[in-house]
């Protein structure tokens, strides 16, 4: 809904909206009105709120086109093949870029839905040819299993440490009896 001020001899329309806000100054109350329809009407079909001649409308534009010629190239799935390259020169193991790649993937699928996009699922569409790379995999299983003298010295740093949880003990022996790994 706008709000039409009168300021001095003039009328200012403001207009908020869905977290949007735009202000101008008009020499009649009428002309205020028309603008502020005409602006609710733009929200209301999804134009934004800032005006087109402004040097705001312009930057935002100019941003708008360079992160979305970026974001573009990333999406595609040579651009994955770059990001894996890029986490394996920082030493990432195989599972840690995977899940990195899952992250986001779901962020991609989110801000889709959010901006109201129908985009290819840019990680499903690269994960094929990835694995086929081999950057990504499975974390490294652990085989080892704790010695006897490693459990002794767990159960006697409880016994020691009477200000912790003395069910714990308990809960390793019931672990250990019913073959319980995690």
């Amino acid at each position: 809904m706008a709000s039409i001020l009168k300021i001095g001899d003039r009328w200012r329309a403001q207009v908020r909206q869905r977290g949007q806000s735009i202000s101008k100054t008009f020499r009649t109350k009428g002309a205020a009105e028309a603008w502020a329809r005409e602006i609710e009407g733009g929200i209301d079909k999804g134009q934004g709120a800032v005006d087109e001649k402004s040097n705001e409308d312009y930057m935002l534009k100019r941003l708008e086109s360079h992160f979305v010629m970026r974001w573009r190239r990333s999406c595609r799935p040579s651009g994955w093949s770059s990001l894996r390259r890029s986490a394996r020169k920082r030493g990432a193991e195989q599972y840690a870029i995977d899940m990195d790649i899952s992250k986001l993937g779901t962020v991609y699928k989110h801000m889709a839905s959010l901006l109201d996009l129908r985009l290819p699922h840019a990680p499903s569409i690269a994960r094929p040819r990835l694995d086929h790379l081999q950057p990504i995999g499975p974390g490294k299983h652990r085989d080892r299993r704790p010695t006897c003298e490693e459990i002794v010295k767990i159960f006697e740093w409880f016994a020691e440490h009477s200000e912790r949880e003395q069910a714990v003990p308990d809960v390793i022996r019931i672990a250990m009896k019913s073959a319980f790994r995690r």
